[in-house]
């Protein structure tokens, strides 16, 4: 039996007898293909129907496509390589892809990933970058369900037979830790630098610089940490004798670990630093600080 006709991908087809290796204007192009047959089976005898793909993968979703036989027949029981290096004239397609982060939660910590959209000729191979924010882990990039790549800067081709939108997802995990830094405080604009692991003979070292206003300077009050319970998040601190500053007295307190950064109660306050008792203050990590 004679072949029935020569479908494709969308905008795939076998050229006529005078359009073999020549382009028809700027939105096309000469692919060079290969030609499959696909034979499906009827109660009157098995029917022959040739496409050109890339693979045998592509020509098998090409094939299983509504309309490509008959009704009642949905994918052909065999399909035969039949010929290389078929020069096909196919429109240029572009095809948009934008960038989800996942959770939104890690998007509120900082998370973003480059480019987050961008219109490309379909098949075009792109650098993306996952940017890894403080207390979250790149898991991978996704295309649904599909695992792409575990790399944070890894080239993927936007490549789609059908659509001509693409979501990709980077997907994050939580991973917290406790990190020396500068944290910005939310309410009020204030920071904190932090010190866990050492300083002189104590624990650590926290400076609180503080600011009510963006006109006014930033006042730094210095404390040392002379307990930190890293399981319990439970911290002591004392003002440092060391320096010559307004007195304040120390404070006891509890950080624990938000979407941001951490969260800091204050079981006792500090009436001088208009902090009272109870008071939550959410930290953003923003920078490493170095202590000299």
């Amino acid at each position: 039996m004679a072949d029935n006709f020569f479908p494709g991908p969308p905008g795939h087809h076998i050229p006529g007898p005078n359009s073999f290796g020549r382009p028809h204007g700027r939105h096309e192009e000469v692919r060079n293909l290969n030609q499959y047959t696909g034979y499906f089976t009827t109660p009157e005898g098995d029917f022959p129907v040739s496409v050109v793909a890339d693979s045998i993968k592509e020509a098998a979703k090409i094939l299983a496509m509504p309309g490509v036989f008959g009704e009642g027949v949905n994918e052909p029981t065999t399909i035969k390589f039949v010929k290389g290096k078929i020069a096909v004239t196919i429109p240029v397609r572009t095809i948009g892809f934008r960038v989800v982060i996942d959770p939104v939660s890690a998007v509120e910590s900082g998370a973003y990933a480059t480019p987050s959209h961008a219109d490309v000729k379909n098949g075009t191979e792109v650098i993306f970058t996952a940017h890894e924010p403080f207390g979250w882990k790149f898991e991978g990039w996704y295309k649904g369900d599909q695992l792409i790549s575990t790399e944070k800067v890894t080239t993927i081709e936007v490549y789609d037979p059908y659509s001509s939108l693409i979501q990709y997802r980077a997907v994050y995990e939580p991973a917290f830790e406790w990190r020396n830094g500068r944290y910005l405080e939310l309410g009020h604009g204030w920071y904190f630098d932090f010190k866990f692991d050492g300083w002189s003979n104590y624990v650590g070292k926290l400076v609180l610089h503080q600011r009510y206003n963006n006109d006014a300077p930033a006042t730094d009050y210095h404390f040392v940490i002379t307990n930190f319970d890293e399981v319990e998040g439970t911290i002591k601190v004392e003002q440092d004798a060391s320096v010559v500053q307004d007195e304040t007295g120390g404070f006891t307190g509890k950080l624990e670990h938000s979407p941001v950064g951490y969260t800091l109660t204050f079981e006792t306050g500090i009436e001088a630093l208009g902090i009272s008792e109870d008071q939550v203050l959410s930290l953003k990590w923003v920078a490493d600080q170095t202590y000299s």
